[in-house]
């Protein structure tokens, strides 16, 4: 499967791997994807910090366009 989807992947243009992350990503719940105690603490830390507003939120359209500016 590996191979198979390598040969798919690899021809696709930096727009349309992105366009596969963004639905793969969707397509996943959240009981799909178990976090270790480690991922949980990360997460709960980075609540707090959206919480108190000290951080900078970018839409994802945003950071779209930044990653396709850097290649």
């Amino acid at each position: 499967m590996k191979q198979d989807l390598e040969r798919i992947l690899k021809p696709l243009s930096a727009d349309e791997k992105l366009d596969v992350i963004e639905y793969l990503t969707a397509s996943l719940r959240e009981s799909d994807v178990p976090l270790t105690e480690a991922q949980r603490k990360i997460v709960r830390e980075r609540e707090v910090i959206y919480k108190t507003g000290n951080t900078e939120l970018h839409s994802w359209e945003d950071v779209k366009k930044s990653i396709r500016s850097d290649q």
